[in-house]
């Protein structure tokens, strides 16, 4: 399965150079559904969404009809973002070689903020999501039966599969990470299980968005959001269902009046009810919510995150950053310097970091307050620029927010992990429509 897994990515970024552009557009989605954990063993940086970037970026280089996007908010977002990655790169002790360099902007800009321009460039009218869907559909469905299977059996044979033979990562037991665990989470074909219930959340608001737009019918929309729902509530994730309830209140709020947005947030309240004896055990559950709320600093850990690791974690960080608050300690200070590179946890230097779960506090940690301030830029000045669009079609505009609010929540609360990509994918794809829509092509 690996090896086949392997060759399928290989081909898929093969064909950037002779696909239309809805279709590369359509293949990177995809490969953010179900090809997270493939990485092909005999390329540098052979992950899917670094390899799938490459691809693209070197077949977009053929094609100069393309810069158009250098005349959008774009352009100015993407500069700024580049002179942030070398202030980085400066400031990193150990990028200090060309190849390290390289590394780092694979990283930062390749695999990740260009991901926006990608999408924008390969959306020339709202028709082109056809093909989306086409693509999407099949990856949500495909992605479920492995989470079914993974629910059924306790392991994630996707991933047992993809990683057989190599260095677990970040979460070292791989597929069966959480057989035995006493809070099981569904893996599907991720890694972590953060990501299987992101990428469902994302997709359930997409194809909410679609069926409104009149691209799906009921039916059709009820099979995906079945699926969805299932990552959903299966990942076992607090996070994802706080996510949920921020996109779908943000997204009613901006695409309709308030009489039909009250009764959309008593929907969602009523299926978070019905949902929650699902989730572990009920009893549990409750227990790991009220967990979140905990102040205290010297009984954390048990259920997850809360209110006193969130204090711990941030106050370990300033003591860091005490003589450069600027910048930072640099690029990946948080995993070498501090030991949490492995899963054993045996060689940490400051315990108080607890995964240091959250953007603003690795970014506070790694690039200081110059570096999340321009992360908070470049989100703001996104959700400016599709609220100025929205007059003329506000279920876009309504989506656009809603993925930000997710993603921002998510990164937030759990940390980034892999949720750039998609993200990064999916609003460069709507901002594009939102262009198209204002005929600001």
């Amino acid at each position: 399965m690996q090896l086949i897994a392997q060759l399928g990515l290989l081909l898929l970024g093969i064909s950037m150079f002779f696909v239309k552009k809805e279709t590369k557009l359509a293949i990177l989605l995809f490969s953010a559904i179900c090809l997270n954990g493939v990485t092909i063993s005999f390329i540098p940086l052979g992950g899917s969404m670094f390899y799938l970037s490459n691809c693209f970026i070197l077949s977009y280089l053929f094609n100069r009809k393309n810069n158009l996007w250098k005349k959008t908010i774009l352009y100015p977002l993407i500069i700024m973002i580049i002179f942030a990655t070398i202030i980085l790169a400066i400031n990193s002790p150990h990028y200090n070689t060309i190849f390290q360099w390289l590394r780092l902007i694979e990283i930062e800009l390749i695999a990740k903020y260009f991901i926006i321009i990608y999408a924008f460039v390969c959306i020339d009218k709202i028709d082109n999501l056809d093909k989306i869907i086409r693509w999407t559909s099949v990856g949500i469905i495909v992605l479920t039966l492995f989470g079914i299977h993974n629910l059924l059996t306790k392991n994630a044979i996707w991933i047992d599969q993809m990683y057989a033979g190599m260095s677990g990562g970040t979460l070292g037991d791989l597929g069966a990470k959480f057989t035995y665990s006493e809070r099981f989470r569904v893996q599907a074909m991720f890694q972590n299980p953060f990501n299987y219930g992101f990428i469902c959340l994302v997709m359930s608001v997409f194809y909410y968005y679609l069926y409104e737009k009149g691209f799906i019918n009921k039916i059709y929309l009820f099979i995906i959001e079945a699926c969805c729902l299932f990552g959903i509530i299966f990942c076992g994730c607090r996070t994802i269902l706080a996510c949920l309830l921020l996109g779908v209140i943000v997204f009613t709020i901006s695409a309709y009046p308030m009489k039909k947005w009250i009764k959309n947030a008593g929907l969602v309240f009523i299926v978070l009810i019905l949902i929650i004896p699902f989730i572990q055990i009920s009893s549990d559950f409750i227990e790991s919510i009220e967990n979140v709320f905990d102040t205290s600093t010297s009984n954390i850990g048990g259920y997850g995150s809360s209110l006193g690791m969130r204090i711990l974690q941030y106050t370990a960080v300033l003591d860091h950053i005490e003589d450069n608050y600027l910048f930072g300690m640099g690029k990946d200070y948080f995993n070498i310097d501090m030991g949490w590179a492995e899963e054993g946890k045996k060689t940490l230097v400051d315990e108080r970091l607890w995964g240091l779960e959250g953007v603003y506090l690795s970014y506070l940690l790694e690039r200081g307050i110059f570096g999340l301030l321009i992360w908070i830029v470049f989100y703001y000045v996104l959700i400016k620029t599709a609220y100025r669009l929205r007059l003329k079609d506000k279920l876009s505009h309504a989506l656009f927010a809603s993925i930000i609010a997710i993603y921002v929540s998510f990164a937030n609360m759990t940390g980034e992990l892999s949720s750039a990509f998609p993200t990064l994918l999916m609003l460069g794809m709507i901002l594009k429509i939102l262009y198209v829509q204002n005929d600001l092509k």
